[in-house]
């Protein structure tokens, strides 16, 4: 058995929306979509033997940070694999912010970002904001 952490592609959507059947907070096909055709918005994919999606993420690249409005995974492994694909992403001369939006409902997922060193706080909406810095040079404790 071998995963793949690749990009979202079109012929994943079914997969994707699948998985998301199991959460209380749904986005239509055409939500998807709409942000995946944007220019600031990324999706990747946790696949095993690349055609079984166990996890993705949709990712909103800003200006100092990655900003994950919506990660949805089946196995721990699967979060662990997508929040890493993005740490690598960081940069000291560009982006140095992770940001996960985490519904207050999913507290797996809550447990999961923090055993990854994501620091969460209350957002506006009442839901939970994770952030990860990146320290270069130095010790971040």
């Amino acid at each position: 058995m071998s995963y793949d952490t690749r990009w979202f592609i079109k012929e994943d959507m079914p997969a994707v929306l699948e998985l998301m059947e199991e959460y209380p907070w749904k986005w239509s096909k055409d939500e998807l979509m709409n942000c995946l055709r944007t220019k600031p918005y990324l999706g990747h994919v946790v696949a095993r033997d690349y055609d079984e999606v166990e996890g993705f993420l949709l990712c909103l690249l800003e200006k100092k940070a990655l900003h994950v409005p919506l990660l949805v995974a089946s196995t721990e492994a699967a979060v662990r694999r997508l929040i890493n694909k993005l740490k690598e992403k960081l940069s000291p001369s560009h982006r140095t912010l992770l940001k996960v939006e985490v519904d207050e409902q999913d507290l797996r997922l809550q447990v999961e970002l923090r055993d990854l060193g994501l620091v969460a706080k209350v957002a506006e909406d009442g839901n939970y904001l994770f952030r990860w810095l990146e320290v270069w040079g130095r010790d971040a404790s």
